[in-house]
């Protein structure tokens, strides 16, 4: 998800890998856990998850990370909390609906030497 804050294009990306820097930031131990921490609307919470899907994001991109949490929380109040609401939404749609359907299990994937 990308936008324009102060005349940069910046985004947030919610995944596997914005699990694990939240893990590491806030100690989060399950998917679950962060949902409801996000539901509760604690802001320091709410501070570190955009934070962890804005380095998410710039790291994907092999940006450099050239903003701090402050910097984050910053950029969500020049968008206003209507924006802010819209993108998390997004964030949560589009990795809910990518997510939604448990995978199947039974065969493995090998590759032509017989490893996966």
């Amino acid at each position: 998800m990308e936008f324009e804050v102060f005349g940069k294009t910046r985004g947030f990306k919610l995944g596997t890998y914005t699990f694990k820097l939240i893990n590491q930031e806030a100690g989060t131990k399950t998917i679950e856990e962060v949902f409801e921490r996000m539901k509760s609307g604690a802001t320091d919470f709410a501070s570190t998850f955009y934070f962890c899907c804005a380095k998410h994001y710039a790291m994907s991109k092999k940006q450099a990370i050239d903003f701090e949490e402050v910097d984050v929380a910053d950029w969500l109040d020049e968008l206003g909390l209507d924006k802010t609401a819209q993108i998390t939404t997004e964030l949560f749609k589009v990795y809910t609906s990518k997510n939604a359907e448990a995978p199947e299990t039974g065969q493995v994937l090998q590759s032509s030497n017989g490893t996966l």
